[in-house]
């Protein structure tokens, strides 16, 4: 069965408390649907956090790369759950 690493960062470790899991998947999931479950997991202000997507407060690293959440996940695949950092 597909297997995803979860690393949360920038505040959502402390709301998922854990900094990092590896998850289940089935073939051809999306992100979106990884993030619905890890809201059912994690509790209400977790998904709160999360739902913050609209106002871009939250990014999505997937192998490195920024993606958005129709994402389709693939066995071994490295997803990072961060607020977007600036700096100067």
């Amino acid at each position: 069965m597909p297997t995803v690493q979860v690393r949360y960062l920038a505040g959502f470790s402390t709301l998922a408390g854990r900094r990092s899991e590896r998850l289940r998947t089935r073939p051809g999931q999306t992100l979106g649907e990884l993030l619905t479950r890890l809201g059912r997991r994690h509790g209400r202000a977790f998904a709160r956090a999360l739902a913050s997507t609209e106002g871009r407060e939250v990014m999505f690293l997937l192998n490195d790369r920024v993606v958005g959440t129709d994402a389709v996940l693939r066995h071994n695949d490295r997803l990072i759950i961060s607020r977007p950092m600036g700096g100067g």
